[in-house]
């Protein structure tokens, strides 16, 4: 028996990308120790850069539209995604720098009084010490991790 589709998927409307990079903390940390007591200084800089993905779904009843369950589509180029339509964060946070590795953020709006749209939006990061990677990025931005 072939599974069947998410219904969900028949009222995918599209995804958009877009990339940035941004500046995330500065610290000064010892870089030398005599006797245990530090003697010298440096300061590290961290950076990170992030991939964010937006899927629209257009014209889901209520229950389509809050259901939170995951849910594949393909977009015309032919490329499948794997979203989860729910709320999420996680903490990649390292030394002084906060950062947020993967946040995952929905909005449901009514389009009359029965149709929902609902606009699911992933940010995936990657963070850098000094240029060199020190936290990976999630597997879907398709970037290495060093």
């Amino acid at each position: 028996m072939a599974d069947t589709p998410d219904p969900r998927a028949t009222f995918f409307d599209g995804v958009s990308e877009r990339e940035y990079s941004q500046f995330v903390a500065k610290e000064t940390v010892p870089a030398v120790y005599v006797d245990g007591v530090p003697t010298s200084w440096r300061t590290d800089a961290y950076t990170a850069r992030y991939k964010e993905q937006v899927f629209r779904f257009e014209g889901l009843t209520d229950s389509q539209a809050h259901d939170t369950s995951a849910v594949t589509v393909t977009d015309v180029a032919g490329a499948q995604y794997t979203i989860t339509p729910a709320t999420s964060i996680t903490d990649g946070s390292s030394g002084s720098a906060s950062f947020e590795q993967e946040v995952v953020e929905v909005d449901r709006e009514r389009m009359s009084p029965h149709l929902w749209r609902m606009i699911v939006t992933r940010r995936g990061g990657q963070l850098f010490r000094n240029g060199t990677s020190i936290v990976s990025p999630p597997a879907w931005t398709g970037w290495s991790s060093g």
